[in-house]
């Protein structure tokens, strides 16, 4: 994006259709973590039925499976640590000078990470915060919760020192997989859903049999490619054909598009 503050690519779109196109030096993810969130009392047999709690689990712990040398994952106290396991590091807003109480888990590995001392020690065991931001706007309120306050950002930047690297075996997607099974078979007392062995696998179509990754077809493929050509060609042809002046250009033109 050339609007963006910052010099660099940014991909505004599945990070599954890019994470596995090399291996990056550092990956910190925030996925979405409605449906795993301990918060979230509502609906939970809905979203086991559904396979929505697995899916968004087994998506968690793809990212942390990243081909990266370092890799972050954070979540608040979510059903994660329940069917995969405890986080590395915890951090309480309140502990760094933000002024509402909200618990960042972090599953980390890779580098040296050692979390800056309090800048606030005490804090969350000595003021009782209030747990939301004041705002009668929900959609607003859980876009402000959701951003990343400067504070804690600073201090995961400085948590993480990458000269430090210890080189930490590199966890197969299957194997963690496996070990959040296990302990989603425990944790809910049903299977997770068809296809749930599938890094790509994706919640985006509904059916009778739950949730599939859907699939591409001919006619898609064929489109995307004539779509492209086609723009090609708007742009170079009246680039080419623009000395012979407007009148014969068109003529050319339209007599192309009826052959």
């Amino acid at each position: 994006r050339a609007d963006a503050p910052h010099c660099g690519l940014h991909w505004c779109g599945d990070v599954r259709d890019i994470l596995w196109r090399q291996r990056w030096r550092i990956v910190i993810s925030h996925p979405d973590c409605a449906v795993a969130a301990l918060s979230n009392t509502t609906g939970k047999d809905e979203r086991v039925a559904s396979g929505d709690l697995w899916w968004g689990l087994a998506f968690t712990v793809m990212l942390y499976c990243a081909p990266a040398d370092v890799a972050v994952v954070e979540q608040p106290a979510s059903q994660l640590e329940r069917a995969y396991r405890a986080p590395d590091t915890r951090l309480q807003f309140l502990n760094y000078g933000v002024g509402y109480s909200k618990e960042w888990c972090l599953w980390h590995r890779g580098g040296d990470f050692c979390a800056p001392p309090p800048t606030t020690p005490g804090a969350a065991a000595s003021v009782r915060a209030p747990h939301r931001i004041v705002q009668h706007d929900r959609a607003e309120r859980e876009r402000v919760r959701s951003r990343t306050p400067p504070a804690i950002a600073d201090v995961l930047c400085r948590a993480i020192n990458l000269e430090a690297h210890r080189p930490r075996g590199q966890p197969l997607y299957h194997e963690e997989l496996a070990r959040l099974e296990a302990g989603y078979r425990k944790l809910t007392g049903c299977a997770p859903p068809d296809r749930h062995d599938d890094p790509l696998a994706r919640a985006v179509e509904r059916g009778d049999d739950g949730l599939r990754r859907r699939a591409g077809s001919l006619g898609a493929s064929v489109a995307l490619v004539a779509g492209t050509t086609l723009g090609a060609g708007m742009l170079a042809l009246p680039l080419v054909l623009r000395d012979a002046g407007f009148v014969p250009s068109t003529v050319v033109i339209v007599a192309c598009w009826v052959f």
